[in-house]
């Protein structure tokens, strides 16, 4: 796989998860807010902000797997070797029948 095309791979990755994390502490923040009956528009916009913050920092510490995105050409090579001596052993066994 080209290279450029790696980091492209590892750029939606972290940031997914930079998205994912923003939304899970938003929700949970939320959740709690509205327990502790602070439901302020003001509290909502620093709730928001803050997790912009931390998702960012969280993302950026995230250790992406190279290997995790080159694996797949890998494993589809494999299963065209699979089917290849499949067709072999079953030639032999065509093969031996009509002998």
């Amino acid at each position: 796989m080209k290279k450029s095309k790696l980091k492209q791979l590892i750029k939606e990755a972290r940031s997914s998860a930079k998205k994912d994390i923003e939304l899970s502490v938003v929700n949970n923040l939320k959740e709690v807010t509205a327990k502790l009956a602070l439901d302020n528009k003001s509290f909502e916009k620093q709730i928001v902000k803050a997790a912009k913050q931390l998702a960012k920092k969280l993302s950026k510490e995230i250790k992406i797997d190279k290997t995790a995105f080159t694996e797949p050409a890998e494993v589809i090579s494999d299963k065209k070797e699979a089917k290849t001596s499949k067709k072999e052993s079953s030639d032999k066994a065509a093969a031996t029948l009509i002998s």
